[in-house]
């Protein structure tokens, strides 16, 4: 395998993980969609309830179309539009992360959990997956059905990292609680 196949592989994971936390962050929203509304309400970028109620339903359906949309497109081994797709819905998170955080603050976000906030590694996880999606759609990986599979893999498992994220952080604070470091 040359550099430039890894790159191409290594884009797709990231293209895929991103795809995977969509799914997830949409049926979470639909789960709680009043709590995603109260979210929204919150941040106080979208001033309009009729037009915060369109972006609340469009993202709860939309994004989990496009992310199990994107990981069967890279399962049948048409990853480029399921990068563009997949960059384009974070950059629109990009941006509005980053609206958000230079307007508010460090503010819950709501996306992955209820302990998400704004900040700088929320904005670099959504700009990594725009960039492997940029890489993606640039190098055309071509990886062969048994590799894509091994890709969704290791996709969820990063994805499960991400989203363990908030419990290190807890597991974190609980043992300094128990045993103060210094």
């Amino acid at each position: 395998m040359t550099a430039t196949q890894a790159l191409g592989n290594l884009s797709l994971i990231l293209v895929v993980t991103g795809d995977l936390l969509l799914i997830t962050a949409g049926v979470r929203g639909r789960t709680g969609p009043d709590r995603l509304r109260a979210v929204l309400i919150s941040h106080r970028l979208i001033p309009l309830p009729w037009l915060r109620a369109c972006v609340v339903r469009s993202y709860e359906r939309g994004i989990v179309v496009v992310g199990a949309g994107s990981v069967l497109a890279v399962l049948g081994g048409v990853p480029v539009p399921a990068a563009v797709v997949t960059a384009a819905v974070f950059l629109a998170f990009t941006g509005y992360l980053a609206v958000l955080w230079l307007a508010r603050g460090r503010v819950a976000c709501g996306c992955l959990s209820d302990t998400s906030t704004t900040g700088p590694a929320s904005m670099t996880r959504a700009a990594l997956i725009v960039a492997g999606g940029g890489v993606c759609v640039w190098l055309v990986p071509d990886p062969p059905a048994a590799d894509r599979w091994l890709m969704v893999a290791m996709a969820a498992f990063v994805s499960a990292l991400v989203l363990a994220q908030p419990l290190f952080r807890e597991a974190r604070r609980a043992a300094d609680r128990v045993n103060p470091p210094g």
